[in-house]
Order: C-alpha cells, then sequence, then structure tokens
C-alpha cells in the first residue's frame, strides 16, 4: 500500500458535489433520521438550521487553494456551499435543476449527471441515506466521499470531520493518495428508533485511502462483567444526582437497567427528581434544564464503538452539555473493547461548547480509568 506520496499519482482537477439540504434536521428532535417529510416540516417550523450546507462549505474551504472545476446542483443541493466557500468562479452548474425541497430522486438524477461529466472525485453531504443514493447511482464508477452531516453516519465512506474530507480531498485531487473501497451500510429508521443496532452492509464504494476515512463502527454487545464494575463504580455519584442526563449506546442502558429504568440504547434519556423521560428531544432537554436547580450528570459513552463522543445523532445532549462542568458532571464509560486503540474523542457539532477538556478520564471498569485527549472538529 503505498500512501502519502507525491509526484506519483496523475492530479486531478474535476470534482462534484452534491448536498442532501435535509440531512441531521432530525437529529435535535431526537429522530434517527430524516426520512420523514413530517421530521423536516417540524424541524424548519422549531427554527433548525440546515447545518448539511455549512459542513459541505466547510469541507471545500480546502480547496480553494488548487486548481479545481466543481459540478453542483443549483441552490441548496450544491451552489450555496460552493459560493459560500469561496469557489464561485470554479463553479459549473449541472443542467439538471433540483426540485423545492429536493428529495432523493433529485440526489439520483444529480448523481447520474456528475458521473457523465467524467469527474475526479465526487463529494457528498449527507448521511447514509445520502450514501445509498449515491451507490445506487454511481457504484464503482467514480471515486466518492461523505463529508458527515446525517443523523445516521455509520457507513466507512464518510471523513471524519467535514474538514477531514477536505484535507482528503485536496491530497486527492492533488495526487499525493491511491483508493481503496468502503462499506455502505443501512439501518433502517425503525429499526435504529427501537433499539437495533444491526447495520446491514448494501455495497461498496471506491474512496480515497486516508486515515482520515472513519472506520465502520463496530456495534458488538458489551461485556456484562465490565459493565458491572462500572456501575458499581459510579453508583455513588448516580445516588447523589437528582437529574440525569443518559446519552445512547448499549453501555448507557445496561447503566439504566441497573438503576431499574428500560432504555432504549437508541434514545436520549432523562431522570429528574425521580421521574423517567423517555426519548428526550433538544427542546425538551433545554427546558429540563433551565427549570433545574442543578446541574445534570451526564452520562456518555462513544457512539457506536467509534471515537465520536457528541455530534452523531445525540445533539439533544447539547443543552446539558453546556450546563454541565465537564470534570465534576461528565461521566465518559466504555467496555475496555470498545476504546481500543481509540487516541482521542471526538466532539463533531454545529455550535460552540465552552470549557471543554484537552483530555478526559473514561471510566472502563471498578476503579479502572483511561485518560483520552479530546478534540473539537471545529
Amino acid at each position: 500500500m503505498r500512501l502519502w506520496v507525491s509526484n506519483i499519482y496523475e492530479k486531478r482537477r474535476k470534482i462534484g458535489l452534491i448536498v442532501n439540504p435535509i440531512a441531521g434536521l432530525g437529529g435535535p428532535l431526537g429522530r434517527k433520521g430524516t426520512d420523514d417529510p413530517k421530521t423536516v416540516a417540524e424541524a424548519l417550523r422549531r427554527g433548525l438550521k440546515k447545518t448539511s450546507l455549512e459542513r459541505a462549505s466547510r469541507a471545500l474551504k480546502f480547496l480553494r487553494d488548487i486548481d479545481v472545476i466543481v459540478y453542483a446542483p443549483r441552490g441548496e443541493m450544491g451552489e450555496i456551499s460552493v459560493i459560500s466557500a469561496g469557489l464561485g468562479p470554479k463553479f459549473i452548474p449541472l443542467e439538471y435543476t433540483p426540485s423545492s425541497p429536493s428529495t432523493r430522486e433529485d440526489t439520483l438524477r444529480a448523481a447520474e449527471e456528475i458521473v457523465r461529466k467524467g469527474v475526479d472525485l465526487l463529494l457528498f453531504s449527507g448521511g447514509d441515506g445520502t450514501a445509498a443514493d449515491v451507490l445506487r447511482a454511481v457504484n464503482h464508477r467514480l471515486v466518492v466521499l461523505g463529508i458527515p452531516s446525517g443523523v445516521k453516519v455509520f457507513s466507512s465512506v464518510f471523513a471524519k470531520t467535514p474538514e477531514d474530507a477536505g484535507r482528503i480531498a485536496r491530497d486527492y485531487l492533488e495526487g499525493r493518495l491511491d483508493e481503496t473501497v468502503g462499506e455502505v451500510v443501512d439501518i433502517p429508521e425503525e429499526d435504529y428508533r427501537s433499539g437495533s443496532f444491526s447495520p446491514r452492509v448494501i455495497g461498496t464504494l471506491r474512496i480515497p485511502r486516508s486515515h482520515l476515512v472513519q472506520g465502520s463502527k463496530s456495534l458488538e454487545a458489551p461485556d456484562e462483567i465490565v459493565l458491572e464494575g462500572i456501575y458499581r463504580y459510579i453508583s455513588n455519584r448516580l445516588e447523589a444526582r437528582d437529574l440525569i442526563v443518559l446519552g445512547p449506546g448499549r453501555t448507557v442502558s445496561f447503566i439504566a437497567a441497573k438503576m431499574g429504568y428500560e432504555k432504549n440504547p437508541s434514545t436520549v434519556d432523562v431522570i429528574v427528581g425521580g421521574e423517567y423521560l423517555e426519548d428526550v428531544d433538544y427542546f425538551e432537554m433545554e427546558s429540563v434544564v433551565e427549570r433545574s436547580l442543578d446541574r445534570p450528570l451526564v452520562i456518555l459513552t462513544p457512539i457506536g464503538g467509534t471515537s465520536f463522543l457528541l455530534g452523531r445523532g445525540n445533539h439533544q445532549l447539547i443543552p446539558a452539555i453546556r450546563r454541565a462542568d465537564w470534570r465534576e458532571d461528565v461521566l465518559i464509560v466504555s467496555t475496555p473493547s470498545k476504546i481500543r486503540g481509540t487516541e482521542e474523542l471526538l466532539i463533531d457539532v454545529d455550535e460552540p461548547l465552552q470549557n471543554v477538556p484537552e483530555y478526559v478520564r473514561v471510566i472502563i471498569g471498578y476503579r479502572e480509568e483511561k485518560i483520552v485527549r479530546v478534540r473539537l472538529t471545529q
């Protein structure tokens, strides 16, 4: 395998871009995707931003200083992000005009037109649903790369962050990277909501070969013996708090069960004054935290066995995190196998967080902790 080798591969200069404007809108509402049009309507009615456009722009900014041509649909599906990133003079609109609001069919048709343009790299901003659409339209005809923007981002065709997507794209276009393949996986929204963590591989896509591409997300069942030790280690702190926020994940669900509550592994839940609130969204969390006289105790685990701590389908936690003291109020728990080899935990959210420490303690057993670096992606 050759990696990061200059002057071996031919430089490329034509890229395509497809933005799924509604990707990620379901996250703050506690949804496990944004498939339902009612979810989109509710999110927009409540003032949530279409962050997929901004995340695409963050990636494209890394291409401002190289010689590229960008093919993309007009409007929210590409043009706005290209111009926002400062690449307007390099933008060539597709002949195909997407509908408003855009649909899955628009993604498929735009991808087909980009294939005909013979681009060297197709960037897409969205989640697993968008990746599945790109797979259907493109298959192995192009090299592609996902800019992570959706609620479900389990496929190993995505960069770890929007900025990493920009870095990978630049190095690939400049001829410093070769290619490999990544898996596209699917978890139906209804299965994810019910707590089913069994992703199905539906195909592969050609992607640039880089350590900045996220790995496949291992969703193995946790070791109950280790989790018993974790619960014993933190039980005194749980009993002393009136407001406890439970992030998603099987590890946290195990802790909830030991406390006497049945928790869905895919939801964010709250225990306030002994009352259990299930599947709390961003706005409900904000209300609960504002009404409480106490700071919340927040229990987190890396999402889906990856290095992501915040920002992959758990945006509902942000109001609690803003109120919490990281040293006293945030408990990060994990089995050793889940965090083995993890050099850093990532926070990938679209609003600033204050006082995030450079290092955190991850509880991995009874009186066992591991120190891990934390990195904000912006």
